[in-house]
């Protein structure tokens, strides 16, 4: 059987700030239509200003920040898409999305946006992002897949934005991809995108500009599954958490 952790499950966007005692906590709701947001993701800065994402009902990005002395911006919507996601890194918060037309990023320091950027095409979908505060030069990394054959890259430095960068196909087109890049210490710092092909967690490495590793199977007695995230940590070293079922 397989067992699926739920974490939350409502229709409203909503923000606990624990409080310095821990004995409760401030909740905002933060839904312009509550009972119709879905699809939350959050990013806070050293400095403690916080960034919020949401889809609210079927298509609208909205957005919302909190200041380090704990008052709220008002809420902005974005534009239309599904699927937001959100980071934080040395030169401000990230945010992307997916559209019909490709996938949106955006970035700001959480009061203000810059100008939508547009990668991919239609068919493009599944945006994620990466970034660390504490690796200055490297503002943040882009992965997303298209229509389940291909998994494509981008990365942000110093304010610039590279251009679209082609990891590799599927080995069996038309699943879930659910590519995600981070920096791991691997051959002294790569980039690595992490994705889910032929019922397998796959690893590919970019060892030179423009030039990605075949691909590498995670070597576990466990199955993974399609819902994954990765994370790295301070020794950056890449952790995984999966939705998977146990061994026989």
């Amino acid at each position: 059987m397989r067992m699926i952790p739920i974490i939350a499950s409502i229709g409203f966007v909503a923000c606990a700030i624990p409080s310095p005692t821990l004995a409760d906590h401030i909740y905002t709701n933060l839904s312009q239509s509550p009972g119709e947001s879905r699809f939350c993701e959050i990013a806070a800065s050293a400095n403690g200003m916080m960034v919020v994402i949401w889809q609210e009902g079927e298509s609208a990005i909205w957005t919302r920040s909190r200041y380090p002395d704990g008052a709220w911006t008002p809420a902005v919507q974005l534009g239309t898409g599904i699927g937001p996601d959100v980071t934080c890194g040395f030169y401000g918060f990230t945010i992307a999305y997916e559209t019909d037309g490709g996938i949106v990023v955006r970035s700001g320091w959480g009061d203000s946006w810059s100008e939508p950027i547009l990668f991919g095409s239609s068919g493009s979908e599944r945006p994620h992002l990466w970034a660390k505060e504490s690796i200055p030069g490297v503002d943040a990394l882009l992965a997303w897949e298209d229509s389940g054959e291909s998994i494509w890259f981008a990365y942000r430095s110093s304010g610039a934005w590279s251009e679209p960068e082609w990891v590799g196909d599927a080995a069996n087109p038309g699943g879930l991809l659910s590519p995600k890049a981070v920096l791991t210490a691997a051959h002294g710092g790569t980039v690595r995108v992490f994705y889910f092909d032929d019922f397998t967690l796959k690893y590919r490495d970019r060892l030179y500009s423009w030039w990605w590793s075949d691909p590498i199977a995670v070597d576990s007695d466990w199955a993974f599954g399609t819902e994954f995230d990765v994370e790295v940590d301070s020794a950056r070293q890449a952790r995984i958490v999966s939705l998977l079922e146990p061994p026989l």
